[in-house]
């Protein structure tokens, strides 16, 4: 049996990155299946990275994304994938995979209006499962019919989201209630490494913050009387900016750091997934995703959105260490839903279901 995973696989984002690998990896170790990450992009989401990417008329900023891509090809050699194509009808599976990440977020600059691809629209209805894909920050007042009759004639019990704003909608649009997974990444195992140095760092991970939240962490570092290092992103207040790495030692650098400050969902998980305590600063774009997430697991208040309740929370954590074992529980709890669901459904894809409140074609 052959599966394909479509999703945003190729983009040079850490986040993206390690959601399709992680899928696609627990996938092939666990199942007896080949599955493989569909590796298309359509002709106007094509145009616009090559434009961005390579032809980006700010001198500086089109090396920094030549190399950039340099680096994440050391990465994506790793995924097991198809041959390149901006044709979604030349991938021919027998079964397909949608999810996870911002697939479903109608207002990505990056998806052309109205294509309907991530979608499942190109694929037998009965051949496909989705995993946690978003809306992201999406609502479902402009969504489209044509959306709206692609969700439609899925197997609702083949579907599943990230968050609860995305099972808002599509309950919302169909009427049934799916259930809302982790993210792929939670799905592995990791045996991360301390990077060589030894030095006491503050990780950030993120860019584009707030004042309050940079004032926040300079002081914390000055109270830990350790450096500040951003990776993935140059921030200008950070002692070491770290941007040229594979997406593979990311966990590394989020494994040896004290603390991390993040804006990003991903920095959320990577923090979980190595256990370490962190600061969310909010961020209305991402916020679906992270409060579905630490709400489910007891850490809201690890978003934060000033100096002040950063400050106060580092205090509580000084004085009261969190254990992590007790919202790892919960995690692993949440983790083992996500894996049931796969189990019980990967295997029959692309089996005819009886099933009245199915309308797929």
């Amino acid at each position: 049996m052959k599966i394909g995973i479509l999703t945003f696989h190729m983009a040079v984002n850490y986040g993206a990155y390690w959601q399709a690998y992680a899928l696609n990896k627990y996938i092939n170790d666990r199942y007896n299946i080949d599955c493989y990450l569909i590796n298309y992009e359509s002709r106007y989401t094509f145009k616009k990275d090559i434009i961005m990417r390579i032809l980006n008329p700010n001198l500086p900023k089109g090396l920094y994304n030549l190399l950039a891509v340099a680096n994440f090809r050391r990465g994506w050699k790793l995924m097991k994938k198809t041959r390149f194509s901006t044709n979604i009808k030349a991938h021919k599976f027998d079964g397909y995979i949608l999810g996870s990440d911002e697939i479903w977020n109608y207002t990505n600059p990056f998806v052309e209006k109205g294509d309907c691809t991530y979608f499942g629209r190109s694929f037998e209805a009965n051949k496909i499962m989705t995993f946690a894909p978003s809306f992201g920050c999406a609502g479902s007042s402009n969504i489209t019919r044509e959306i709206t009759q692609s969700i439609a004639r899925l197997n609702p019990d083949n579907i599943s989201v990230r968050d609860e704003n995305s099972q808002e909608i599509v309950e919302k649009l169909t009427g049934y209630k799916v259930p809302v997974l982790v993210d792929p990444v939670f799905l592995n195992e990791y045996t991360p490494k301390r990077i060589k140095g030894g030095k006491k760092f503050i990780l950030v991970y993120g860019n584009n913050f707030d004042r309050e939240f940079i004032d926040s962490i300079k002081e914390i570092a000055a109270n830990e009387r350790a450096l500040i290092y951003s990776f993935g992103f140059i921030n200008s207040f950070a002692h070491k900016n770290i941007v040229f790495k594979s997406p593979i030692e990311i966990l590394d650098y989020f494994y040896s750091a004290d603390y991390v400050f993040t804006n990003m969902y991903h920095g959320v998980v990577f923090s979980l997934c190595c256990k370490k305590q962190f600061f969310m600063q909010y961020n209305e774009s991402k916020q679906n995703k992270v409060d579905t997430l630490l709400e489910r697991i007891g850490l809201s208040d690890r978003v934060v959105c000033s100096r002040h309740e950063a400050y106060e929370l580092y205090r509580h954590i000084k004085q009261n260490p969190y254990d992590f074992n007790n919202y790892m529980e919960k995690l692993q709890s949440l983790i083992q839903q996500s894996k049931d669901f796969i189990d019980t459904r990967i295997k029959h894809l692309n089996t005819p279901l009886i099933n009245k409140s199915y309308r797929g074609a």
